[in-house]
């Protein structure tokens, strides 16, 4: 019975101590991580250092002049060696170069295409739709809870036009609209896509097609 009871007690103290909140703290130029009730969490140091969000695992720090990340118990996944680190919804991204990307637990590029673009969908709470560059030509993928492919990376020109559930594509000289799913509404026949505003709110799409002119609404129908 005593020696359950110890071995209760240790799993408490335990579970409280690897639960409790770190908190970045700035003292000078230097940073370091305390727990909530002030106590350090080590002796290391940084010159910059990020919150832990508590679902994310991994935050961002800045050292030697390099950002990299390290896990709660302050172990750097690799050596610091870009501009620039964040965690977005537990994928590491980077930054280097004029270019943002993501890598994986060893520092390698998982995702190296330019974002140039992106836009939200519906209301507050949907995910993001990102627009992507790589070797002159542009795709949309789905970037939040996975990496899905809207639309691969093979056309011209991508516009998301803001508060609609519409992506204009552009491609060999003719434009198409599909939806944030990817599903096309409008295939990649068009001569000409205008948006129509009113009091700089996006009413619709004027289409244009073989002299004949059309409208789309603001969900691409």
């Amino acid at each position: 019975m005593i020696r359950l009871g110890w071995t209760l007690l240790l799993y408490l103290i335990y579970f409280t101590v690897s639960t409790q909140t770190i908190i970045p703290f700035r003292d000078g130029d230097t940073w370091y991580y305390v727990y909530e009730n002030g106590n350090r969490v080590s002796d290391k140091t940084y010159q910059f250092a990020t919150p832990f969000i508590v679902y994310e695992g991994n935050t961002a720090v800045k050292l030697n002049d390099k950002f990299g990340f390290i896990d709660a118990k302050e172990k750097f996944l690799f050596e610091p060696k870009f501009d620039s680190t964040a965690v977005i919804y537990g994928r590491l991204r980077a930054y280097q170069d004029g270019i943002s990307f993501n890598v994986d637990v060893e520092g390698n590029r998982v995702w190296g295409e330019k974002v140039v673009a992106c836009g939200t969908v519906g209301s507050a709470g949907t995910s993001l739709n990102r627009v992507i560059k790589k070797d002159g030509k542009m795709g949309v993928f789905y970037s939040l809870s996975r990496y899905d492919t809207i639309a691969p990376v093979i056309y011209d020109s991508i516009s998301i036009p803001y508060g609609t559930n519409m992506i204009i594509l552009f491609k060999d000289g003719k434009y198409g609209i599909c939806n944030r799913e990817g599903k096309f509404t409008v295939p990649i026949t068009l001569d000409k896509v205008e948006m129509i505003s009113n009091g700089g709110f996006l009413k619709r799409l004027a289409i244009y097609k073989d002299g004949k002119v059309g409208a789309v609404d603001l969900i691409g129908e």
